[in-house]
């Protein structure tokens, strides 16, 4: 659940309040709770997690709402009141025209009572269906953190006494500033004891009533409080939504009937145990069901991802990670556009719903993948081995082809016929001395599946059964080449070529520069080194030599080098000989080398020997040999529930697939996509719009609108708004590199803004860079992008083996609006030099004592709040109030924070009391593992050469450790 995201929207009468938590309550992830034993580690994890949602909590806090309240009338309110002119007063309600004194109401909750009269405090009088069902009764008001007692839920009451408010400090003490506006709230005691207890409860409390036309049912909700709401029309087996979604539709009919439950979109026969269902089908007690505590659906039950569990035209779909169903399939392949619920999909694929705001579906077909195959680590991430094996559960295309390419360098045997032991047909007829097959400028290679292979090597034209004159036998491995040279034989030798088989360099190590290697096939020479030098230079300077290779023996090949120049000189010595000494060369010739190529040392060094080894012979690499499996690959994506995730197709060639149609399915286009839990992008197939470049947007759509190769730039309200009031704009991707090999790009005036500064991926976004100044903004940035924040990177070393190093970052132009400090703003909207946030607050988990600013509380509405410098304030004009500290906002950068109030000093690392509070300079209080401490910030500027971490702004004793982007936490050295 979001941040301030509320639980429950409005109830179909007037008089049923809307259910929800107050501003700031969220449902705590425990995916983000990390159980690391090294809280360092810890911390810089949850920063990467913080870095990737952070945003996404920021436009979503206000964006949710409770819809519109329940209307109460407070006893003294003239429009309540009508009856008496003028109202009556406090102790008196009125009757039949009449004040009449009255003694005050509610002792405890549950009373019957007179919603006109006065309650003792703490208590309201409130007819909870409006409609005389049942009487007005005593309900307690909500604590000020919007919690009530167990069996009950928070309501947000409406009445004429509502006033705007900017804190709980501007409103009466029986009232609660939610949103900006000050209200009254009461506890709800539940209406019915559970999903299937309850019913019976229900349908009797709501027959007849209009609202309820088809029914009542009970749901169970947060804090063991259950409620009735009206039943749906979707039948046993059709399609239907759930009713969190049915709340935020404020639409009931596409729920099930009463006595259905709605379980991964269909409706199914609720049940406590196997005797509540029919013929073979038994109890799924799982709680992906979300029908209940207890409560379960009845199904044939099967094993998820065993092969044949639900016999012809089914298929299982987990529920649990050991629990499924089996589940009719359907005709549609594989991305097809598909409707949840509706078992359209073919065998192995699910309809998975993309998390689209406000009701708006965009589902496909997906294959589903096993989660179970490897579980995530102990701090909530999922190592590469364990994405590899969840991936190896997709359907993966084969794996890739091994290549082979021959070489035909034995002048004495002339052309041969090359076959494969145990075939008939020939695998290369008539190849020629000094031949390739194939060509470089061909297929450059022949691809074989993977294996061990013995080739011969015949007179062409010869029957195969011939004695060779190569006999070879090669183990070709998925995605290797491998050159088999037809070498000239040994001098002591009668035979006419002998073989030698070299693997080939990959694409990995290819570069765009001219590169040349060197492979020694010298039948009468021990280990050589082999420099080359611009013929145009002295090549007894050793300064212009380049190294092609050292001590390389017979029958090997060298690195590939880049080498400067066409024309070279390539000088030959024995292993370790003095390469000053020119006429020591073995070999001293010159060679052409205008594309990647290998230059091949063949022969002897006899000068009456038949193979004169003078003169190198040069033969161009042409391409690398194919790396990549065959067909389409895919990422296995984790789902909410828990129970099974889905494949999602790669664009294996990054920035070079867009625009290619190289997805699969309807409006699936080329999409970065960021792995929280993985902390990598990936380049995956996804849904995507039809906006073009600049066409308005909604950013809170993982894929906006857009097409492909655009993403959803957000902008704040400063910008001239759009007739659908959308504040995103169809964006340009681009390559990070600049090297123009795809159809991204910038438009004039954009740069290019990697998503990933740690070069990990080569897709950027297009934005305006700017200058931060001191008041973190910049003029020159378009409308509604005015903020211009300091950035920073932190680059790690994969190796580990010396310290992460601090990159600061080109900032770019962000978003911004007109809203101006101090006044309540509703996200991006705050002018330039300023951010919507709350005030800081007491929290209950890690993420949320880091970042309460995002979160909010009970009571607290997120203002414009001026930003300021965290550590030096020598970049900012703006400075905290005395007793205030400046604490930085992730995932920023040290330079950028807000001001916020000290509430008790503790040293740093020891027990603090306030979670989520700052409690001394550039200090917070947070949770970790069950324990409270004061973690003290700094500004991380690296360690010495030594290795060791800099004290920088930490106290004398401690030094400051990685944490995320230039911001780190004092430790102990």
């Amino acid at each position: 659940m979001a941040a301030g995201r509320f639980l429950f929207a409005l109830k179909p009468d007037a008089c049923h309040s809307t259910i929800c938590s107050v501003p700031g309550r969220r449902t705590q992830d425990s995916s983000l709770k990390p159980q690391d034993s090294s809280m360092n580690h810890t911390l810089r994890t949850t920063a990467r997690l913080l870095a990737g949602l952070l945003m996404a909590f920021v436009v979503s806090w206000i964006a949710a709402g409770c819809g519109q309240p329940v209307t109460y009338c407070a006893p003294g309110d003239p429009n309540c009141e009508a009856g008496c002119v003028g109202g009556c007063g406090a102790g008196e309600y009125c009757a039949n025209g009449q004040c009449v004194s009255i003694e005050l109401q509610c002792n405890q909750a549950g009373e019957e009572c007179n919603p006109r009269a006065q309650s003792s405090d703490g208590f309201l009088c409130i007819d909870w269906d409006g409609q005389g069902v049942r009487e007005a009764m005593c309900s307690q008001m909500c604590s000020p953190d919007a919690t009530c007692p167990a069996g009950s839920s928070c309501f947000v009451l409406s009445s004429n006494f509502d006033t705007p408010c900017q804190s709980a400090s501007d409103c009466r003490e029986d009232m609660l500033c939610i949103q900006g506006t000050c209200r009254y709230t009461a506890c709800q005691p539940s209406e019915c004891t559970g999903f299937l207890s309850g019913q019976q409860a229900c349908a009797q409390k709501y027959a007849d009533h209009p609202n309820f036309a088809d029914g009542a049912k009970c749901y169970e909700f947060e804090n063991q409080s259950n409620y009735c709401f009206p039943a749906g029309q979707r039948q046993l087996g059709e399609a239907c939504v759930d009713i969190n979604t049915a709340l935020q539709q404020q639409e009931f009919t596409a729920t099930c009937a009463a006595g259905l439950g709605c379980v991964s979109g269909t409706c199914r026969t609720p049940c406590e145990s196997d005797e509540d269902c029919d013929g073979e089908d038994t109890c799924t007690l799982s709680a992906a069901t979300n029908l209940g505590t207890g409560v379960g659906f009845c199904a044939n039950t099967c094993t998820p991802f065993e092969e044949g569990a639900c016999g012809p035209g089914k298929m299982c779909q987990p529920v649990g990670p050991d629990e499924g169903h089996c589940v009719p399939t359907g005709t549609k392949p594989a991305f097809s556009q598909c409707v949840p619920g509706e078992n359209e999909c073919e065998m192995g694929t699910l309809c998975v719903e993309y998390d689209t705001p406000g009701g708006q579906t965009e589902a496909r077909c997906h294959p589903i993948c096993d989660l179970t195959a490897a579980p995530p680590g102990a701090d909530g991430t999922v190592s590469d081995s364990a994405q590899a094996a969840r991936d190896a559960t997709c359907p993966q295309p084969p794996a890739a082809l091994a290549s082979v390419r021959l070489v035909h360098l034995s002048e004495l045997a002339g052309p041969v016929d090359v076959y494969v032991a145990g075939e008939d047909d020939v695998l290369v007829e008539g190849l020629d001395f000094g031949g390739v097959h194939p060509a470089p400028s061909s297929a450059s290679w022949l691809e074989m599946e993977p294996g061990r292979y013995r080739l011969t090597a015949v007179p062409a034209g010869a029957p195969r059964t011939d004695r060779p004159l190569v006999d070879v036998t090669v183990d070709l491995a998925s995605g290797v080449g491998e050159e088999i040279y037809i070498a000239p034989p040994a001098p002591t030798s009668s035979d006419d070529a002998q073989s030698v088989v070299i693997e080939a360099h990959g694409a990995d190590v290819r570069t765009s520069q001219t590169e040349l290697r060197v492979v020694h096939l010298l039948s009468d020479t021990d280990a050589v080194d082999v420099v080359v030098v611009d013929a145009a230079d002295d090549a007894a300077e050793l300064s212009n030599q380049i190294v092609l290779a050292e001590d390389l023996a017979f029958g090997q090949g060298g690195a590939l080098v880049s080498v400067p120049a066409e024309e070279l000189r390539v000088l030959v010595f024995a292993s370790g000989a003095d390469r000053t000494d020119t006429s020591a060369a073995l070999v001293n010739a010159t060679i052409t080398a205008s594309a990647d190529s290998t230059a091949v040392l063949r022969g002897t060094l006899d000068p009456d020997d038949f193979y004169d080894a003078s003169q190198p012979t040069v033969l161009e690499l042409g391409d690398a040999p194919d790396a990549a499996p065959r067909g389409t690959q895919f990422s296995c994506t984790a789902l909410d529930n828990g129970a099974y995730g889905f494949c999602q197709q790669v664009c294996s060639g990054g920035a070079s697939d867009f625009g290619t149609g190289a997805c699969e399915g309807d409006a699936m286009g080329c999409t970065p996509t960021q792995y929280p839990a993985r902390a990598e992008w990936l380049t995956l197939c996804a849904p995507v719009g039809d906006g073009g470049s600049g066409t308005s947007c909604d950013p809170q759509r993982p894929n906006g609108q857009c097409q492909e190769g655009l993403f959803c730039m957000p902008y704040g309200t400063g910008v001239e708004p759009s007739d659908d009031g959308l504040l995103g704009r169809c964006t340009p991707l681009c390559e990070v590199d600049g090297s123009g090999t795809s159809a991204l790009g910038c438009e004039e005036g954009q740069s290019c803004k990697p998503v990933a500064y740690d070069g990990s991926y080569d897709i950027g976004q297009c934005g305006w860079s700017c200058d931060a100044g001191a008041d973190y903004a910049d003029d020159r940035c378009p409308a509604g992008l005015k903020s211009c924040k300091p950035t920073a990177s932190l680059r790690e070393d994969a190796s580990g083996q010396t310290a992460p190093v601090v990159q600061d970052e080109q900032p770019f132009c962000s978003a911004s609006g007109p809203v101006a400090a101090g006044e309540t703003c509703g996200g991006r909207d705050c002018v330039a030099g300023t951010e919507c946030i709350y005030p800081r607050s007491e929290q209950t988990d890690l993420v949320s004592t880091l970042l309460p600013q995002y979160f909010g509380a009970s009571g607290l509405v997120p203002t414009c709040t001026p930003q300021c410098d965290p550590f030096d304030a020598d970049s900012s004009e703006i400075t905290c109030a005395s007793g205030e500290t400046c604490l930085p906002n992730y995932p920023w950068s040290a330079e950028v924070g807000h001001c916020a109030p000290i509430d008790t000093w503790v040293a740093p690392n020891q027990p603090c009391d306030n979670p989520g509070l700052a409690c001394g300079e550039d200090s917070i209080c947070v949770i970790y593992q069950g324990g409270q401490d004061c973690l003290r910030f700094c500004d991380y500027e690296g360690a010495d050469a030594q290795g060791a971490y800099a004290q920088s702004t930490c106290p004398p004793g401690l030094v400051c450790e990685p944490f995320v982007a230039d911001i780190g936490v004092c430790g102990a050295p």
